[in-house]
């Protein structure tokens, strides 16, 4: 204990300090550093699914496939699906299920829904998952921060 309090009263009388350098009155660093003005900035672009899907009513409504049209599809898989680039319009899936660009459709098993899309190809492995437009997923009526299982089919 008297080494313990030998020590601090050398530490103390010295100047010294083992938190830090000793600073004097004059010094810059006793001086408050100006702080950073901080903006608070709104957000000035959408901020709903709705406001960053630009496509028409006639364009999803054209999209929705029946049963019917899309009987002479062939089925190319199932895959999970996440959301693509929200701000890449269109109806569309990039996929590792083709090797180039097609037309197709995707249903949700989930909602039973078919949308009519373009089939881009996406250098992954097969079990990699596909991304889906937003426009596409909306129509599907699946989360769109879910990963829902979807069935791709081409034309």
């Amino acid at each position: 204990m008297k080494k313990y309090v030998l020590m601090m009263a050398c530490i103390g009388a010295t100047g010294c300090s083992v938190f830090g350098p000793r600073v004097t009155e004059n010094s810059e660093a006793t001086r408050p550093s100006p702080r950073p003005e901080i903006a608070i900035v709104e957000p000035s672009g959408p901020a709903t699914a709705e406001a960053f899907d630009t496509t028409t009513t006639e364009e999803r409504t054209a999209a929705v496939v029946t049963e019917t049209e899309a009987q002479g599809a062939v089925s190319l898989g199932q895959t999970i699906a996440s959301l693509g680039d929200p701000t890449d319009q269109g109806f569309w899936v990039k996929t590792p299920l083709v090797q180039s660009e097609t037309s197709g459709y995707i249903r949700s098993d989930e909602t039973g829904e078919t949308v009519e899309v373009t089939l881009i190809p996406l250098e992954q492995d097969v079990g990699a998952g596909s991304q889906v437009s937003l426009a596409a997923m909306r129509l599907l009526g699946v989360s769109l921060t879910g990963l829902p299982v979807i069935e791709v089919f081409q034309n």
